[in-house]
């Protein structure tokens, strides 16, 4: 506090302050809100010139110290420091950190339910432990190492930036694909804004979720291979009755060309022959963090009509996936986290979990080619 107080007040480090200005920080905290200099110098240099009268009287300073600092008149700047908000690397690394204290604790995290209320009770759970785990990590001295390339955030924050009209809005993630790290989010078009769309914002995914969830699944349980043909008619799901985008239908066509051609009716056909909950246990082992109970029950999330929709990040990881031979990576931009005392909370590692087949997984990403 004292430091804060001495970088905002008068841009220095607590050691470098002088005799005067330590007086005043003193002065202040008992009732910051009536004697901060910021607000209220006046009262702020009162209380420095009684501190300096009793450290006087203590014998902790000599006459001419106190005679010296009582002439001084502390100039206060207000420096803001640049990590009192949160910008999109340090609110992802907080809420990372938090994710793991909450391992740590042995939470159990949960991506697909059986029922409403199994999901309403897991919510509950989740939402106070996340809270807590999440005030833990902003007031107990811990050390977050990351894996973010300070170069590589500020390229990919002006691409978003540039490629945005009006009042759009738009969130990204890089991940490297060799050690599976996050390095460089991006919540917004400006990097002033706190919000970080990355990992709080939930859209409907659109057919950006059919390699994953329909084609990824379908190919890697046998129903298909990229040249099994298939055909594009219409077709209703209890009054469920998506069109293509051209409002057309192809007739017969192999399922590589379904997923070129991005065709509704053939994704929704491949969802319905894999199974509702076999197809989104693909999304559930790589941690889709939005789903619900109601997802299991409705046939448009084939299509990315989800309930919640999904976030920036869990695409980036499910795509991520692909690229590292079908398996999904435990990684996120966490490299250590440490407590005060220097113990070590967690530690990344080389955790993963196979969810297609890498045979799969490289022929998904040829098709996708």
């Amino acid at each position: 506090g004292v430091e804060g107080a001495a970088s905002y007040y008068f841009g220095k480090s607590a050691k470098d302050v002088t005799l005067a200005e330590a007086a005043m920080i003193v002065g202040t905290s008992n009732r910051p809100n009536d004697y901060n200099p910021a607000e209220s110098y006046e009262k702020a240099t009162k209380k420095k010139e009684s501190v300096l009268e009793n450290m006087k009287a203590e014998g902790y300073i000599t006459q001419a110290e106190y005679e010296q600092a009582m002439k001084e008149n502390p100039v206060v700047v207000e420096q803001e420091d640049p990590t009192d908000r949160d910008n999109y690397m340090v609110s992802y690394a907080v809420h990372c950190a938090t994710l793991r204290l909450m391992e740590a604790q042995g939470f159990s995290f949960q991506y697909t339910f059986d029922s409403g209320e199994e999901y309403e009770t897991y919510e509950k759970e989740y939402s106070s432990l996340y809270s807590a785990c999440a005030e833990e990590v902003r007031t107990g001295g811990y050390h977050i190492y990351t894996s973010f390339d300070q170069s590589i955030q500020n390229n990919l924050q002006k691409s978003v930036k540039k490629n945005l009209d009006g009042d759009l809005e738009a969130a990204a993630v890089c991940i490297d694909n060799e050690t599976q790290m996050v390095v460089a989010m991006v919540g917004g078009k400006s990097s002033k804004d706190e919000f970080n769309r990355a990992f709080l914002s939930e859209r409907n995914p659109g057919s950006s979720i059919k390699p994953l969830l329909d084609y990824g699944p379908a190919l890697d349980k046998g129903i298909v291979l990229p040249s099994s043909m298939v055909v594009d008619e219409p077709i209703n799901v209890n009054g469920y009755a998506p069109q293509n985008a051209n409002g057309t239908y192809l007739g017969n066509m192999t399922v590589r060309e379904a997923l070129a051609r991005s065709v509704n009716t053939v994704a929704l056909r491949l969802f319905l022959q894999t199974g509702n909950e076999d197809a989104l246990d693909y999304l559930s082992a790589m941690k889709f963090s939005s789903l619900c109970y109601a997802d299991t029950t409705i046939a448009s999330i084939a299509l990315g009509g989800m309930t919640y929709g999904v976030c920036p990040i869990d695409m980036a990881k499910g795509y991520a996936t692909l690229a590292n031979g079908g398996k999904y990576s435990d990684n996120d931009c966490i490299l250590t986290l440490k407590r005060e005392d220097g113990s070590i909370v967690y530690q990344s590692r080389k955790k993963e979990t196979q969810v297609y087949t890498e045979d799969i997984a490289y022929i998904l990403t040829d098709m996708m080619q």
